[in-house]
């Protein structure tokens, strides 16, 4: 029989693995039923899901540190359909990037082509992609830390940090766009883009990123994205905050990030389904494929970049421009405290049309007014005058000016008068309207049509002369203040 301390040591010992064992690998069975989803799923030709989820596939593969080779022709599939890829669009390119440095070959030669001088090549204004998105300068940062560029010297990484902390909401949040409302998952994203890049985990941002980030948390440990996607936890939100919890040196199964007695990865361990996929939401399966990318990256402990080329590389060249702009307001000239929208547009060179700018700063005398995700901004002008409206941005040239004027409240008399000719108004339209009768009264004559007497018959007309006068003594008066 074995003695009473040795079994108290064997079963604290046991105890202690199943805490600690966290984070997962092959040999634990959810991500060994994980690995063996991916397997039944993956097609003849090599995919697995679709070629942007073969790609995240591929991720999660090797930050369980598989061989991906053992998947088929999985890289073959990745290799010979890149012209699935929207190379307009950055976040492609970034996506691709993490995926090339997982396979352990080089993003500047990849077949022959510099996927990193080409996301070189969208950095502009400041910010990686397009000015009213923000995920893809989450994803550019991660992308160019992951390909070998040094944040510490990188323009390119460093104005984008700035672009990324600019944008980031009162509640400690981030969108996915610009303005937008803060979730989750971006929020996620947005704090693994700035530790990639540099940016201390204690600094205030990352603090208020974190603080949104637990305000979100049910009692099941998990995350929901955003209201607007329901309020079920998820698995690719609570995946992505485990990810960025890692990447800030935090333990995510840890007191500070239990709620109710479970933590994120309790919730999203439970997430499994039979067949080793994983739920969109609990018991609803949505895209199983990428769902289980992103949770298989988390359990095994992994952040993104996933994988980081050991080779420095420099940064890609880029063109610096400053894209025109315009403004106008929908009123010319208005009545003191009555409100104008203002709308701010730059011109897209490359796409040949004007896109609203957002985040432009709009001058009227001494006050400033900023544009919302549309490019569109409210202002109420109180004092009567001639002002002038100009749009300023960093990266942007300063627009031409705008003239808006201001006109007096009218006087009490005036109010009066216009009341009066206001409730004369159907008067003269009823002068008018006999007028007319009259006339096609007497055309009805010379025509030889029938008619009844007394719609020939003119009704007395009232003294539209003083009525007239009425009218030009306000125009007077007003023009006269």
């Amino acid at each position: 029989m074995m003695p009473r301390v040795m079994v108290i040591l064997v079963l604290t010992t046991a105890l202690m693995g199943c805490a600690l064992a966290y984070p997962y690998t092959t040999s634990d069975p959810i991500i060994k039923n994980a690995l063996d989803y991916f397997n039944s799923t993956q097609e003849d030709d090599g995919r697995i899901g679709g070629y942007m989820t073969s790609e995240w596939a591929l991720m999660a593969i090797v930050a369980c540190g598989e061989d991906p080779t053992k998947y088929g022709s999985l890289i073959d599939y990745i290799k010979n359909n890149q012209q699935q890829l929207d190379t307009d669009k950055a976040t492609d390119i970034e996506r691709h990037i993490l995926t090339i440095v997982c396979m352990g070959e080089d993003p500047t030669n990849f077949t022959g082509t510099d996927y990193v001088a080409m996301l070189g090549n969208e950095f502009k204004q400041g910010q990686i992609g397009d000015p009213s998105l923000l995920n893809d300068d989450y994803w550019g940062i991660i992308a160019l830390v992951a390909a070998g560029v040094d944040p510490s010297s990188s323009t390119i990484i460093s104005q984008t940090v700035e672009f990324i902390k600019d944008n980031q909401n009162p509640d400690g949040g981030w969108s996915w766009y610009v303005g937008g409302d803060s979730d989750t998952d971006d929020t996620a994203a947005a704090i693994m883009a700035l530790i990639a890049a540099g940016v201390d985990p204690s600094s205030d941002e990352i603090k208020d990123g974190f603080d949104y980030i637990k305000s979100c948390q049910d009692s099941t440990g998990g995350f929901c994205s955003d209201p607007s996607f329901g309020t079920q936890p998820s698995t690719e939100a609570t995946a992505w905050v485990i990810s960025a919890i890692l990447a800030a040196g935090e333990d995510p199964t840890s007191g500070e990030w239990t709620n109710s007695g479970n933590n994120p990865v309790d919730f999203l361990s439970s997430m499994q389904d039979a067949d080793g996929a994983f739920f969109h939401l609990p018991n609803v399966r949505s895209q199983p494929e990428l769902v289980t990318s992103y949770a298989v990256i988390a359990l095994c402990g992994k952040w993104y970049p996933v994988f980081i080329n050991t080779t420095t590389i420099p940064e890609p060249s880029y063109t610096v421009s400053k894209p025109e702009t315009t403004i106008w307001a929908d009123k010319v000239k208005i009545v003191a405290g009555e409100s104008i929208n203002v709308s701010v547009y730059y011109n897209d060179v490359e796409t040949r049309r004007w896109r609203p700018l957002p985040g432009a700063e709009v001058r009227v005398g001494n006050d400033v007014y900023i544009t919302d995700s549309n490019g569109q901004v409210k202002i109420t002008l109180t004092l009567p005058g001639i002002y002038e409206l100009v749009a300023t941005k960093t990266y942007y040239q300063t627009s031409e000016k705008f003239k808006v004027e201001v006109l007096p409240q009218p006087s009490k008399e005036e109010i009066e008068i216009e009341k009066s000719v206001g409730e004369g108004t159907p008067e003269l339209i009823e002068i008018y309207s006999s007028d007319m009768s009259s006339e096609v009264s007497s055309l009805n004559v010379s025509n030889g049509s029938a008619q009844n007497p007394d719609t020939t018959k003119k009704t007395e007309k009232s003294p539209l002369p003083f009525s007239l006068t009425i009218l030009a003594i306000i125009l007077v008066l007003r023009w006269l203040k």
